[in-house]
């Protein structure tokens, strides 16, 4: 049978390689992995390999560690993987993702992505998930056709940003009612509160927002720092909080490869309604990046319903790369 579960550690290397090879668009090279991008990918399953063991001994204490990555290859006649899908649970929640659907370009248009994301929704649901969400680049139209056919709903948009170095530090000046402060990693109620209250209700429909997906198991919390230091990498998280009431307006960080090869990669959620923190949060991760002296590319995904940021990013020097659709479907 062409269709083959994949199993952990040995197949994290094959995963990887498949994607690199898969994900090249010659008719859209702004969709094609970069070099960067691409030694993340292996440096990061070469990590995973290497604390297998360790996540293996903590999926008896935390079984949902079990679900931290799933899925199926696509193989040839002579047992090659073509294809494949991964799938991941977001926490404990009932909410999984539906990742690198991957097929090499030799062998597109012959309903393997089709097989691989109807046996991913299949394997979701005896895993007792109760929603599947993906991501597709617009303007993909096959794919996203073929999604759509599947029953997947579309529900918001996203733009991918990128900007090379170097990086310059700013001052920055947040509005007098605003204070910023560092966060830590497992201080996830502020994340869980701002969610809650800013991402849209048409969102929510489709990707609730679950405490479930903001509270790790205690054994998520403690390979979390084991696994950071062996991909050697760094993350800083900061939160604005409204002065008189402490009320999260915003949260925002980065990820940082501290040995001189991979991405940079940025994340924030502000507040739709103060427009006045997008510039300061901006430039706040740009001057993170360069107290930190890494000189490496940085990505961030804004999702559009957070338009003062997506300008704040542009006006300081972020271009976008392309944008992508979130689709959702139930899987009960």
């Amino acid at each position: 049978m062409p269709l083959k579960e994949i199993h952990l550690p040995g197949d994290l290397l094959p995963l990887a390689e498949l994607a690199i090879e898969s994900f090249q668009y010659p008719e859209n090279p702004a969709w094609n992995y970069q070099e960067d991008e691409s030694t993340e990918t292996v440096e990061a399953m070469k990590q995973l390999k290497r604390t297998w063991p360790l996540i293996r001994l903590l999926t008896f204490v935390s079984p949902v560690l079990r679900d931290i990555l799933r899925g199926y290859f696509w193989v040839d006649e002579t047992g090659r993987p073509v294809g494949s899908a991964i799938i991941q649970r977001m926490g404990s929640s009932r909410t999984w993702v539906i990742g690198n659907v991957a097929v090499l370009p030799s062998h597109r248009r012959q309903g393997i992505g089709r097989k691989l994301v109807q046996s991913s929704l299949e394997m979701v649901r005896s895993r007792g998930g109760e929603r599947a969400w993906l991501e597709v680049v617009k303007g993909n139209l096959p794919a996203y056709e073929m999604y759509l056919d599947l029953g997947f709903k579309p529900y918001s948009t996203e733009v991918v940003f990128e900007r090379n170095p170097p990086f310059t530090e700013k001052e920055i000046f947040f509005p007098p009612d605003a204070k910023a402060e560092a966060l830590a990693p497992f201080h996830w109620q502020p994340r869980y509160q701002l969610d809650l209250r800013i991402v849209p209700g048409a969102v929510q429909a489709f990707e609730p927002v679950e405490i479930s997906h903001f509270r790790q198991p205690i054994a998520a919390r403690l390979l979390r720092p084991i696994i950071m230091l062996a991909q050697g990498v760094q993350q800083r998280n900061h939160i604005v909080r409204e002065d008189s009431t402490s009320t999260p307006l915003a949260v925002f960080g980065c990820r940082l490869p501290m040995r001189g090869k991979g991405l940079i990669m940025l994340r924030a959620r502000v507040d739709p309604e103060r427009p006045d923190l997008a510039e300061p949060v901006v430039h706040a991760l740009l001057n993170d990046i360069v107290d930190s002296g890494v000189n490496l590319r940085a990505e961030w995904i804004v999702p559009d319903w957070m338009p003062a940021v997506i300008q704040a990013a542009e006006e300081a020097g972020f271009r976008r790369e392309y944008e992508a659709v979130r689709m959702s479907q139930s899987t009960v």
